[in-house]
């Protein structure tokens, strides 16, 4: 049962790791901003913070979402994620110290 959850948390990371990615890619695309390196990179940087919190440039790249047609990132779910993977990790050490 704790790999289970470890795998459910660890596969929630990992897919939101990838719906940032895709979404705020698609908004750097739909601002024009992926036309040369630098200007990805720059945008990758502002917003780097969305994975993680709501700040003010994420609400503006949430709303445009209709340009992207793609789901805005929402960051309760990586948070969400992260705990169940915790809380299989902790599961598991708590197995490894009943065993000893």
């Amino acid at each position: 049962m704790t790999k289970v959850i470890m795998g459910i948390g660890g596969a929630g990371v990992a897919a939101c790791v990838i719906w940032w990615s895709v979404f705020y890619t698609k908004v750097l695309e739909a601002m024009g901003a992926t036309l040369k390196t630098e200007d990805w990179s720059r945008g990758v940087a502002h917003f780097s913070d969305c994975m993680f919190w709501d700040r003010p440039q994420c609400v503006t790249a949430k709303a445009a979402a209709n340009l992207t047609g793609y789901a805005p990132y929402e960051p309760l779910f990586l948070w969400v994620s992260a705990g169940v993977l915790m809380a299989g990790i902790i599961l598991k050490l708590n197995e490894a110290w009943q065993r000893k």
